[in-house]
């Protein structure tokens, strides 16, 4: 008896097209679950990671999906737009930690933004598209693109402003905040975070109204008025505190350990770096973990336990690597650098320094190079390499002219004239101290008095 053999089934285009609309919609509701559960605060942040990182592959594939067919089809136009917004936070947190390979990348990040921005113009959708471009505002802000930051910000708060959405007006003022900050431009910056701030406890948004006493915290530390920075740290700590905010709590208490350690109280500047370090720990921050261990390194070095400062950044400067942060690993070299000249090795010290300027060169960071030239220049002096050691100061200070850094300058005409007096040249010591002391006491800076002593010294040595 003869059988007929069936043909192996397959999808018609229009069912699978169905199905993988279908498998979009359902990863984006799994998507905004994983965010909602981090929004919850607490133990629920790990819960949220968790899902999104072992769902993470379905996720992509569903916004790919979305993306390719938005043109054609207005479901996946939304979908798509939809998806820039359901894991807003989960992707936020470790974006940059290469082994988290599953999480998106800065790149991919802004691509996914990028196409729903596109996708919201399609709808005509105005307060989508505002939302996408604070985030693409935001994330430029993460890779130091400050200008872009405040292009994006700019046409979000028009739109946002234009459709009445005061909730995503406070977004982006609090956004234009940090672009200006960056930028230097602290009153500015000021200004931005104190009416965000009015607008977030207008409408009753806790969590923009502690980021919004963040930056006014931040923005009061440049411009060195410490305790007032403090006080807005301690109220941006307490509402992250009452609303279950870990991340947040994570940034305070750090920010208030830096704020500590500018006051000279390097011990209360230790527990609050402890307390930021349990936290990075507790949700698997690398960035910030790090970030806690250098701070820590730099606190235990201003209080002379070089040992527990070399361990601190010989652990940041293990996690930078692994997590490729090149700008922190130049900063971690740095601080290991000044821990060998002060423990007696010299040696070692320009050596760690010399890796640190080879990274700040590539990645054009001519304040971190000009650091680095002044260390090897204390450490050559240290050596007896007077000459060697007045060519590193003074490279050092053609940098810090041109980024108009006058504390900079004014330390490193400082280093040329106490290295020029061990020469014996003291015409040029002195030419070299007095413009030092000249900004020096322009700045009200208190080490004017060393150099007047310094000055004392060489007018009394060529008597």
């Amino acid at each position: 008896m003869k059988t007929s053999l069936q043909k192996p089934w397959q999808w018609t285009s229009e069912e699978r097209a169905t199905t993988e609309k279908l498998h979009a919609q359902f990863y984006l509701q799994v998507a905004r679950a994983a965010d909602e559960l981090y929004m919850l605060g607490d133990e629920n942040i790990l819960k949220g990671l968790e899902l999104f990182e072992s769902e993470f592959p379905n996720i992509r594939a569903g916004q790919a999906w979305c993306a390719g067919r938005m043109n054609e089809d207005m479901d996946a136009a939304l979908l798509c737009s939809q998806y820039a917004d359901a894991a807003a936070y989960v992707t936020q947190l470790r974006r940059d930690e290469r082994d988290q390979i599953s999480y998106l990348g800065t790149d991919d990040q802004i691509d996914w933004l990028q196409q729903a921005y596109a996708a919201a113009k399609i709808l005509d959708h105005k307060p989508a598209q505002a939302a996408h471009l604070s985030k693409l505002a935001r994330v430029c802000l993460d890779v130091g693109e400050a200008k872009k930051a405040i292009a994006y910000c700019d046409q979000a708060l028009s739109i946002d402003r234009a459709v009445g959405d005061r909730r995503g007006e406070a977004v982006d003022l609090g956004i234009l905040g940090r672009g200006y900050l960056d930028l230097g431009m602290e009153k500015e910056a000021s200004q931005y975070f104190g009416i965000a701030l009015e607008l977030d406890r207008e409408i009753g948004e806790r969590r923009g109204e502690a980021n919004d006493l963040a930056g006014l915290g931040a923005a009061n530390h440049r411009l060195g008025q410490l305790l007032e920075a403090v006080k807005y740290y301690e109220l941006a700590l307490a509402i992250r505190r009452a609303i279950g905010d870990i991340t947040g709590q994570g940034n305070d208490l750090g920010n208030l350990g830096l704020a500590y350690a500018d006051l000279g109280e390097y011990s209360n500047a230790i527990e609050y770096y402890e307390q930021s370090l349990g936290i990075s720990y507790r949700i698997g921050d690398k960035r910030r973990i790090g970030a806690n261990l250098s701070n820590l390194g730099l606190a235990y070095y201003e209080l002379a336990e070089l040992q527990k400062a070399k361990d601190c950044y010989e652990k940041a400067l293990s996690i930078a690597r692994e997590i490729g942060d090149r700008r922190a690993e130049a900063h971690r070299l740095g601080g290991l650098g000044r821990v060998c000249l002060d423990s007696g090795d010299a040696h070692k010290s320009i050596e760690y320094h010399r890796l640190a300027l080879c990274i700040r060169q590539e990645i054009i960071d001519k304040r971190g190079q000009a650091l680095d030239l002044s260390d090897i220049g204390l450490a050559c002096l240290s050596l007896g390499q007077v000459a060697e050691a007045i060519d590193y100061f003074k490279l050092a200070l053609v940098m810090e002219r041109e980024l108009g850094d006058k504390r900079g300058e004014g330390n490193n005409l400082l280093n040329i004239g106490l290295a020029q007096t061990r020469l014996g040249d003291k015409d040029k010591a002195r030419e070299s101290l007095e413009a030092a002391l000249e900004i020096f006491d322009a700045t009200d800076n208190p080490i004017a008095d060393q150099v007047r002593r310094s000055l004392r010294v060489l007018s009394a040595a060529s008597n």
